[in-house]
């Protein structure tokens, strides 16, 4: 029988020397970890703490008017807008936003839900893109201050960014608009733009997926991106992957349900030839849509906006103020007293351009008002003088009257005496 091999013995560590009167001479206990201490209850509490504080998602939807908005928000969150209806044109886009309070299986989500109302009514297509962008930005603005705050309260801020924007393209089967183009590319610098074609049982399944590589070549050749959603996770990448295959998503919206032959009701459309089922996949992506964008991927749409689109949005607002990387403590506060000079000298200028524009039109407006009143005296003078010349010419015609009287009278009263 082989020998066993047997582990090298090794001695025992050599004791320090003893010390007389020495904190040493006390014996030290060693505990050994002989039992379970639970570090893995970690994401049970991480978990906890956000059920208790609850999520936000706030959605953003952007279409022309009669395109369907409203009725595919009620279709994926099944449930009653108090959206009013826009009947008359606008002069500008107006943003419409709800906010709700959704429950499900104890998770609690604060939802907005922001419409536009009036896009696409108004000649000037670049008006109506900049008013949308202005409220993203606004929303961004909102959160930096809140970070720039010396008492922060950011785990009780009321997140308001724009999470999604859902873009409503007409079905009109031939490319992108030109006010799409322009709202696609200014849109897509801000926010996680999905683009989807609205009432998509207009067209027919040959056109739609023709459709559908027109807009993809258009928006490539104008290089927009639109949002890609994330494979790198491999318990969502299969998912994700037939997703992103989809884009832009053909759907169908209704709150009317209708009875199939088999008693079934079902969400659909109805037309003279049959029913068109919002919940059907061989009819439309509308579940696609609801799973890619409300149950596969809000938080990647919620992280993506802050650490990406929120990121590069303060990188340039601080580049702006002049602060550079590094830039804390004094060099901070250099940097903003700088900015705040350049922005009083901004205004002096701004102020003195005003004053001499303001001087400017004033004595224009003076040499104007002196020429008008030159030229109403030249007219009361021709006024006055033409006045003068039919008073004299009247006098004439009365002495005339009264000397021709005389002279009747006079033959009268020599014939009265004969």
């Amino acid at each position: 029988m082989a020998d066993v091999a047997r582990k090298p013995v090794i001695d025992p560590p050599v004791p320090p020397p003893h010390r007389a009167n020495s904190a040493l001479d006390e014996q030290v206990r060693v505990i050994e970890l002989n039992g379970h201490v639970g570090f893995d209850s970690m994401p049970h509490q991480l978990v906890k703490k956000a059920i208790e504080q609850g999520f936000q998602f706030n959605l953003m939807c952007v279409g022309e008017t009669g395109i369907g908005k409203t009725t595919l928000i009620e279709s994926l969150f099944n449930m009653k807008l108090e959206f009013d209806a826009c009947d008359q044109e606008l002069n500008t886009v107006e943003l419409r936003s709800k906010t709700y309070e959704v429950v499900e299986g104890g998770i609690r989500l604060k939802m907005t839900i922001v419409e536009t109302a009036g896009f696409g009514d108004q000649l000037d297509k670049d008006k109506s893109a900049q008013v949308i962008v202005g409220h993203i930005n606004e929303q961004f603005e909102k959160y930096f201050k809140e970070e720039l705050k010396v008492r922060r309260m950011l785990a009780y801020y009321e997140d308001t960014r724009i999470h999604a924007c859902l873009y409503f393209i007409s079905p009109t089967g031939h490319g992108l608009k030109a006010l799409d183009l322009v709202t696609l590319r200014e849109l897509s610098k801000r926010v996680n733009v999905i683009p989807v074609i609205a009432k998509s049982d207009t067209i027919s399944k040959d056109d739609l997926s023709r459709y559908k590589t027109r807009i993809l070549s258009e928006l490539a050749q104008q290089k927009i991106e639109v949002y890609e959603f994330p494979t790198y996770d491999e318990t969502v990448s299969a998912i994700n992957a037939e997703m992103n295959k989809c884009v832009p998503f053909a759907i169908v919206g209704s709150t009317d349900f209708v009875q199939k032959g088999n008693g079934k009701p079902v969400r659909a459309r109805r037309y003279p030839w049959g029913i068109v089922e919002v919940e059907n996949e061989q009819h439309c992506d509308f579940v696609k849509l609801r799973e890619a964008l409300l149950r596969t991927n809000v938080d990647s749409l919620r992280e993506r906006t802050h650490m990406v689109l929120y990121e590069q949005y303060r990188r340039e607002r601080l580049r702006s103020m002049s602060v550079g990387d590094g830039d804390t403590g004094p060099k901070l506060a250099q940097a903003c007293n700088q900015k705040i000079r350049e922005m009083q000298a901004d205004t002096a200028r701004k102020e003195a351009e005003l004053r001499e524009d303001f001087n400017r039109r004033l004595t224009k407006k003076e040499e104007e008002m002196r020429r008008e009143e030159e030229a109403l005296n030249v007219r009361g003078n021709e006024i006055e003088a033409d006045f003068e010349r039919q008073i004299k010419a009247l006098e004439i015609e009365m002495k005339q009257l009264q000397d021709e009287k005389a002279r009747l009278e006079s033959k009268t009263l020599k014939k009265y005496k004969k």
